[in-house]
Order: C-alpha cells, then sequence, then structure tokens
C-alpha cells in the first residue's frame, strides 16, 4: 500500500502537466483487504451468565464503482455509488452450549459523497462521507437460530487519487464501517453481536469519460 501511494504521488509530478482532476463521469473497479471484526456473546436460560467471545478476520474482497465528479478551483468534489463483494465471515462456538456458529457479510451496496483538495492538478486528497447497505447471516447448528439480518452501516473513510493521462484515474482509499447491533434468541438460547465493524482499504483505478 505504502508503494502505491508513493507511485500516484510520482505519476502526479511526471504527468501533472499532462492530466487533471475533472468534471465527469468515471467507472471504476477495486481490490480491497477488509478487517472484519465484532463481539459476540452466547445467552442461555440453562448457562449462568454470558460467554464472549472476540472475533476477528481479514479476507481479500472486489467491487466496482460509479460516480460524478466536479472540479472547482482547488477544491473536487463527487457522488458515488458502487457494490462491494467484502467476503467477510468469522467462525465462534460454545462447547458448553453445544453449539457452532459463523457469521457472515459477503455483499454490500455504497453510497458516498466525496469532497478532496487539490495538492496538484492532478492529484487530490479527500474526505468520504458515506455508507454500506448490505445482508448479515448468522448460521448455527440450532437451526431455528439461523437468521439473516439487511443492515445500514455508516462508513466514512479518506483516501488520495491521481489522474493518468486523460482518461485514467488511480485510487488508494481506507474506510472504516460501523454497523448496528445484531440479535437473536429463542425461549432457549440467544446470541448477540455488537461491536461490529469492517476497517477496508482499496486500491482502485477508474476510467474517467
Amino acid at each position: 500500500m505504502k508503494r502505491f501511494a508513493l507511485a500516484l504521488v510520482a505519476a502526479a509530478a511526471v504527468s501533472g502537466a499532462h492530466a487533471e482532476m475533472g468534471t465527469g463521469l468515471y467507472l471504476g473497479v477495486n481490490g480491497a483487504m477488509n478487517a472484519f471484526a465484532a463481539d459476540a456473546r452466547v445467552i442461555s436460560n440453562s448457562y449462568i451468565g454470558t460467554q464472549k467471545f472476540n472475533l476477528g478476520r481479514h479476507h481479500a474482497g472486489a467491487g466496482l464503482y460509479v460516480g460524478y465528479g466536479i472540479s472547482s478551483g482547488c477544491m473536487f468534489y463527487a457522488g458515488e455509488i458502487g457494490y462491494q463483494f467484502a467476503n467477510a465471515s468469522m467462525n465462534f462456538d460454545s462447547s458448553s452450549l453445544g453449539l457452532a456458529a459463523s457469521f457472515e457479510h459477503k455483499n454490500q451496496f455504497n453510497f458516498a459523497f466525496r469532497m478532496g483538495y487539490k495538492f496538484t492538478p492532478a492529484t487530490i486528497g479527500y474526505v468520504r462521507l458515506g455508507g454500506d447497505w448490505g445482508k448479515f447471516k448468522l448460521r448455527t447448528n440450532y437451526p431455528s437460530l439461523s437468521d439473516s439480518k439487511s443492515r445500514l452501516s455508516f462508513a466514512p473513510g479518506l483516501g488520495m487519487e491521481t489522474a493518468f493521462g486523460r482518461n485514467w484515474v488511480g485510487r488508494l482509499e481506507w474506510a472504516y464501517g460501523l454497523t448496528k447491533e445484531y440479535k437473536r434468541s429463542l425461549t432457549t438460547i440467544g446470541v448477540k453481536l455488537d461491536s461490529i465493524h469492517m476497517n477496508s482499504t482499496k486500491l482502485g483505478i477508474a476510467y474517467k469519460f
């Protein structure tokens, strides 16, 4: 990631006279590394108290995005929507209760407003304000306890973009998605997940029309 960021700056210095972050529609793809984490609690009427698990897994993902950017002096503004294959999942179990479970978040839709500052005509640093919408799935060996729920996550971020030539734009972006707790319970046993969040570092390239 550090090398890619340095490459963006170097490319801006070399091609700054020929490239610019201008106004227009763009379409891009990205690769991502996602750190998915949560706290899980298993609650049972037959077990005194709760069992707590700190969960965390890293997975690679991919996505695509489309947006419209507006260049205004030294500022850059853009509205954007996209789809991300998050590929996030975690496993946990409670031997005392005979529970084996997994928590998954595979697909999400993204929307964001980006506001950036032009360090050079071809390179911007930006703040991203947006959200992610997708389905979370709880899978367990208790069939009635398994469930899925759709959630909207607040997902701010920071990033940098550099234009290469007239039509190509490279991107390095970090985003943090924070999700509302997830609860599912039966008469005898329940599962609660909170502090659900995902750090994502994305490398992208877009074609500017």
